[in-house]
């Protein structure tokens, strides 16, 4: 699963009930310190912030620790649902030389470069989008699923497990026309560009949460959206970027 980049599956570190799915990668502007974005409430579930190391591999037993997390923003009415992981060394390391702006895309290792992000208001119904995400992976052999952008700027609930558990109300989700499976949380949305002779990707969002399977609903934090958010949570005046050139 080396070198990190979005759309990878991720496990906390020895156990191996808590999955989710790598988002874009980023970095910290005055230190350039690299992180993975990803869903906030995979983070804030586990409830040790700053102790609490992720790592990707096929099995939990066999996963290459890539870092520690920081902070999120999954509280009741929050502005979105992100959360951010630092690499460590080991990850920095194995990014040696490659693009830091590849997601994931389809199996088996077909990746592909984001070169923008659009802002969220910028995000219109009946845009085409497609999430890659660990848990569809894992049942369907597929981990890639496209749609369309159904609804904008509503409000719905990211939630621990189905729609009874511990949920939080999220602002400021875009609503898309598939579902998810536990595990997806954390993919990222994007949106391709056809040029002449390529085709790229655009950053549009980290997946939240679905209904349930077979309802044909799911919905997702903008990444401005939620890099916004997280910046104004931290009270820092550093802020968080993600990487849409190779070197970030």
């Amino acid at each position: 699963c080396w070198p990190p980049k979005g759309g990878l599956r991720m496990f906390l570190v020895g156990q191996s009930a808590k999955k989710c799915t790598t988002g874009f990668l980023g970095r910290r502007t005055d230190t350039g310190a690299l992180v993975t974005v990803t869903a906030g409430h995979c983070l804030a579930l586990n409830n040790s912030s700053g102790t609490d190391y992720w790592g990707h591999a096929t099995t939990p037993a066999a996963a290459a620790n890539f870092g520690s997390e920081l902070s999120n923003t999954w509280t009741d009415y929050a502005r979105a649902d992100v959360g951010l992981v630092v690499l460590n060394s080991g990850a920095v390391s194995a990014l040696g030389g490659s693009n830091l702006n590849m997601v994931h895309v389809q199996d088996p290792g077909y990746n592909e470069p984001i070169v923008g992000i659009r802002g969220y208001a910028s995000q219109l119904e009946g845009d085409a989008v497609c999430r890659m995400g660990w848990g569809t992976w894992n049942a369907t052999g597929q981990g890639r699923t496209c749609g369309i952008i159904v609804d904008t700027d509503v409000t719905n609930l990211s939630c621990e497990s189905g729609l009874s558990g511990n949920c939080q109300h999220i602002m400021h989700t875009w609503m898309v026309n598939f579902d998810s499976l536990p595990g997806d949380s954390g993919g990222p949305i994007t949106h391709k560009v056809f040029l002449p002779g390529d085709a790229y990707l655009l950053a549009y969002g980290t997946h939240v949460h679905s209904k349930d399977p077979m309802d044909y609903s799911g919905w997702y934090s903008p990444i401005a959206q939620g890099i916004s958010a997280y910046d104004q949570l931290a009270g820092v005046s550093y802020t968080y970027e993600v990487c849409i050139t190779s070197s970030c």
